[in-house]
């Protein structure tokens, strides 16, 4: 029995030397289809991820940005409005299915890019394990289906919470358009 114990005691401790942590969680894995990705070790690299991963149509890296009980909270006019249901309930599986939709039906033939999203932004609340965000947004798309051009411009407020592993995922998104114009919540929702 002694000889058993100390075999395993030895074994540890040889696992250990050489660098192995059964303890350490792992770093998410980086983009598969190339483009830029930042650790989100900080809020701020959330909405850069967030930005970036638009631009480049890429939904699997776009989807990251997200925490699991992410909600879209748009503007009381498109809630109170005639497709007021899917505004109300509006989770992460809705944003990956519209995003999804909408990606499929970009132009990818336009040059230089279908899809132009720049987004400005500074921190307005900083907890601990919370800060908020207000940005401006500018979005152009170029679809494949009419109208060909889609131009929206407005507000949001970015929700971002730390999870247990100290990442940054985005909870709540709140959005506002720009006098006279669309907003992303109402290109998101159309059918194209």
């Amino acid at each position: 029995m002694r000889r058993l114990l100390a075999a395993a005691t030895l074994a540890g401790l040889l696992a250990l030397q050489h660098g192995c942590d059964w303890f350490r969680l792992r770093e998410p894995p980086p983009p598969q289809n190339g483009g830029s990705f930042f650790f989100p070790d900080s809020a701020h690299k959330v909405l850069d991820n967030l930005a970036s991963a638009f631009n480049e149509f890429n939904l699997s890296r776009y989807l990251q940005s997200f925490a699991p009980e992410f909600r879209f909270y748009p503007e009381d006019r498109l809630v109170n409005g005639p497709t007021g249901d899917l505004y109300r309930n509006w989770t992460l599986e809705v944003e990956s299915t519209r995003v999804q939709a909408l990606f499929q039906v970009l132009d990818l033939g336009h040059q230089p890019s279908p899809v132009v999203f720049t987004l400005s932004y500074h921190p307005t609340d900083t907890l601990t394990d919370e800060i908020r965000f207000r940005a401006h947004y500018d979005l152009e798309l170029y679809l494949l289906r009419e109208p060909h051009r889609v131009v929206a411009a407005g507000s949001s407020l970015f929700v971002l919470r730390k999870d247990p592993a100290d990442l940054w995922h985005l909870e709540f998104w709140y959005d506002w358009a720009d006098s006279g114009q669309l907003s992303i919540a109402e290109v998101k929702a159309q059918d194209f």
